[in-house]
């Protein structure tokens, strides 16, 4: 809490708090961007129906993420409490193995399923989200792993390191998208966002 006792303020945990949410700051707008901007930047440059197929294509690739959003969750306040960094590594793994498992399982499912349930429930037009979610779900994956090497870096009080790579990838997407989307289409912005 900000304050000692009702009507005293902190200052050394107010400084300690800043100190920490100015450095996620940077990783969660860059995650906000990685997260929809494509899509943004998209307007203009795509027919209509075609964003709408890469939104579908990226919803569904999406499926997986709380896998690592719950593993993170689940393991970041044992690698804050745990004082061995070698103990901290064998956890990071066991995350990561749990992340990798789970995500990969969802992965699979969607590469099985959505192929015959999109055209199925939502009619034909759909099947040109299929190639698109076929390139995105690698970069899913990979997304998902690297959650729990971000949250090693956060319980290692290191959230600027986690947020630095997420804004480079943040700024691949702002310059990469409007560049191969006018050649490629939305596979080129999967492309692009998978990266």
């Amino acid at each position: 809490m900000l304050f000692r006792s009702p009507g005293r303020f902190d200052r050394r945990l107010a400084r300690m708090q800043l100190s920490w949410g100015s450095r996620v700051w940077v990783g969660t707008l860059s995650t906000m961007v990685l997260a929809r901007f494509d899509q943004f930047l998209m307007v203009g440059i795509v027919a209509p129906d075609q964003l709408g197929l890469y939104a579908v294509a990226v919803t569904a690739a999406g499926v997986s993420a709380p896998v690592a959003q719950g593993v993170g969750f689940a393991f970041f306040p044992h690698l804050v409490a745990e004082p061995d960094p070698r103990a901290r590594d064998v956890r990071t793994r066991q995350g990561l193995v749990w992340v990798l498992a789970g995500s990969s399982a969802v992965c699979v499912v969607l590469a099985l399923v959505v192929p015959w349930a999109l055209p199925a429930l939502f009619g034909p037009p759909f099947r040109g989200a299929v190639a698109p979610l076929f390139v995105l779900l690698p970069g899913q994956l990979l997304w998902n792993a690297a959650q729990v090497f971000k949250t090693r870096l956060d319980a290692d009080n290191r959230p600027g390191a986690g947020s630095r790579a997420i804004a480079l990838g943040a700024c691949i997407t702002v310059v990469g998208v409007p560049v191969a989307v006018p050649r490629w289409g939305i596979m080129g912005a999967a492309v692009v966002t998978t990266l």
